[in-house]
């Protein structure tokens, strides 16, 4: 909860001071646009979009009069949308008229009110929701959020799509697959790959197709970090992490390829 910084390879510069405070310092969430725009998203302290070319800031402190509150993820669609999510619901930023779109997902069933963790659509333009208690999805034709029934009361925290088309969902009961197919949602749980996750269930913050490595799956987990092979299951390594001279297995939240191919 100390502010927005960036690391250029040389040194770290504290950009919540050049801003003098114009952005909130409790940091959840950030994204890149396609016009360079820096999308920070905060707990409790609204959404705020940084303009490199004039450093110009612009804040949102609600969307559609719904306040922006806890944003915990931010992501990009494949028609030059932008998906906001936060507990409050996920707010749509539609690049073609520069604007929000007039209408916020939300969900909720039986009195209880899903918080959403994060938003993803896949290369079918379908898209998916995480929540605090399960996996949800957007039906196009009612214009709704719809539960797909799994995960129910696990938290989510990421979701993604591997090369073979499948959908990866981790969570606090580890790292799930799914396929979509006739726009029926199916678990995965009869190929080597499933089996290997499986054999090992404890939360999964976090899971990565490598950009330069398609076929490698990296899964962040409480007990460290594990690469398989997508298409065999079989587990290609697992590295230790050094702590001085001992080699501990730390919880991995968050996973990230940078353009030279470096994990990070």
């Amino acid at each position: 909860w100390k502010g927005l910084y960036r690391y250029d390879g040389r040194s770290v510069i504290n950009y919540s001071q050049l801003f003098n405070s114009k952005i909130g310092r409790k940091i959840s969430a950030l994204y890149l646009d396609h016009e360079g725009k820096l999308w920070i998203g905060t707990y409790s302290e609204g959404l705020y979009v940084y303009d490199p070319k004039n450093h110009k800031i612009v804040s949102y402190e609600s969307i559609n009069k719904t306040k922006t509150g806890n944003i915990i993820n931010i992501s990009g669609g494949r028609d030059n949308q932008i998906y906001v999510a936060s507990y409050e619901g996920v707010f749509i930023y539609n690049c073609k008229i520069n604007d929000f779109e007039a209408k916020t997902l939300s969900y909720s069933e039986n009195g209880d009110v899903y918080r959403l963790t994060m938003a993803f659509e896949d290369s079918k333009g379908t898209l998916w929701v995480g929540s605090d208690l399960g996996l949800l999805r957007y039906n196009a034709i009612s214009q709704k959020l719809e539960n797909t029934g799994y995960l129910k009361g696990f938290y989510i925290h990421k979701i993604q799509e591997l090369a073979n088309g499948w959908i990866a969902v981790s969570s606090l009961k580890g790292t799930s697959f799914y396929e979509e197919i006739n726009s029926v949602v199916y678990e995965l749980k009869n190929s080597p790959l499933t089996a290997d996750i499986i054999s090992e269930r404890g939360e999964s913050k976090t899971a990565l197709t490598l950009a330069s490595q398609p076929g490698q799956l990296w899964i962040g987990t409480q007990n460290g970090l594990r690469i398989v092979n997508v298409t065999t299951g079989k587990l290609i390594a697992r590295p230790a992490f050094k702590a001085g001279k001992e080699a501990k297995s730390f919880q991995v939240e968050s996973v990230y390829e940078d353009r030279q191919g470096i994990v990070w």
